[in-house]
């Protein structure tokens, strides 16, 4: 009887060698099969080591050089070479604006005979002079209800307080003679006053062009 009991569980230690055996082989032959399909290294099949392969959508994007400073004319003068190499029309009224072009000279003058590092700290210098500026709307005339289509330096559209951001690009610019804004968030600078004649009696709407020329 007792022996019956020693051999029964003889039989059932075996039982669970085997089981585990088949267990173990069974998740290291999964481990082979997923590194392969991974493209691992025979180092990563032999100890069932998975490789981790980044995915073409997780891959880091590329650099953005593009410059996006908003409505800051500051940044624009500090950071000229960036924000104005492409002449993108949305940055004319900053890119060409009299101040920033009358700093990017001083700083081309400085690089013909020094590093741009050592010239990076003038030209810093002057664009941050801008904000001493006073901006006021008594350096315009009244708005008069009027158009003009040439002699235009830049224009902008759906810009955050556009009116008073029109009226301080067209102040502090000294080629700018006028500028006119429109309900619908657009605004136009000019270097000459070449208003279109309104016809007599000519009914205004609520698109109408309000313009500002400077005193």
């Amino acid at each position: 009887m007792k022996n019956n009991i020693i051999l029964n569980g003889l039989i059932l230690m075996l039982m669970l060698l085997i089981l585990l055996f088949f267990y173990l082989y069974n998740t290291q032959e999964q481990n082979i099969t997923e590194t392969m399909s991974n493209n691992a290294t025979p180092y990563d099949i032999m100890t069932g080591k998975p490789k981790v392969i980044s995915s073409p959508l997780t891959m880091p994007p590329e650099k953005d050089t593009k410059c996006k400073f908003g409505d800051n004319v500051v940044d624009y003068c500090i950071n000229y070479d960036n924000c104005c190499k492409n002449n993108d029309n949305d940055k004319n009224c900053y890119c060409n604006h009299s101040f920033v072009k009358n700093c990017k000279k001083k700083y081309d003058e400085c690089i013909n005979t020094q590093t741009p590092e050592t010239c990076a700290p003038t030209l810093k210098e002057c664009c941050i002079k801008y904000n001493n500026i006073n901006i006021d709307y008594n350096n315009f005339k009244k708005p008069i209800i009027q158009e003009q289509r040439s002699n235009t330096i830049c224009n902008l559209s759906f810009i955050k307080n556009i009116d008073t951001k029109c009226m301080e690009l067209c102040q502090t610019n000294n080629e700018c003679k006028a500028y006119s804004t429109t309900s619908n968030l657009t605004c136009v600078l000019y270097d000459n006053i070449l208003p279109i004649p309104t016809k007599i009696g000519a009914k205004v709407s609520k698109e109408s062009t309000k313009y500002y020329i400077k005193k």
